[in-house]
């Protein structure tokens, strides 16, 4: 399965599974996907992908470095942005604790390729370290 077909699953699969079989909100702006390095990169991947689905995308320390800034650049400049873009929240612990320097860099890049500023949230921890007592802090 790639990150294509696991998209897929989540908003088409699981998300349905879950809003039938649990006791929570439906609507878009209650649903939320957040994931954390590798996950955090699919997670902003899948918000982008079904933002019908998705109000909210959290990518905490993703790994944006799986890909070039060109490739970014093309993904990116594919999409168009309006009122229903999700929210995205996007968080970096400082170069040297974290693996991905360029989460700023893809903040940036969304803002100058017209996403909505207001749906974007950019949080650098300059103490802050790739891992799970970092991630927790910021979940919230």
């Amino acid at each position: 399965m790639d990150g294509t077909q696991f998209a897929d699953f989540v908003a088409n699969t699981l998300v349905p599974y879950v809003q039938q079989h649990y006791n929570v909100y439906t609507d878009t702006v209650h649903t939320a996907i957040v994931g954390a390095s590798l996950g955090g990169g699919e997670s902003f991947y899948i918000a982008m992908e079904y933002p019908e689905v998705f109000g909210t995308g959290g990518a905490l320390s993703p790994s944006f470095w799986t890909f070039e800034s060109k490739v970014w650049d093309e993904y990116i400049g594919k999409k168009s942005f309006d009122d229903n873009s999700p929210f995205i929240y996007l968080y970096t612990g400082s170069d040297d604790n974290d693996v991905d320097p360029g989460v700023k860099e893809m903040y940036d890049r969304l803002i100058k390729m017209g996403y909505p500023e207001e749906k974007l949230a950019f949080h650098y921890n300059e103490n802050g370290a790739h891992g799970g007592i970092f991630w927790r802090g910021v979940f919230s």
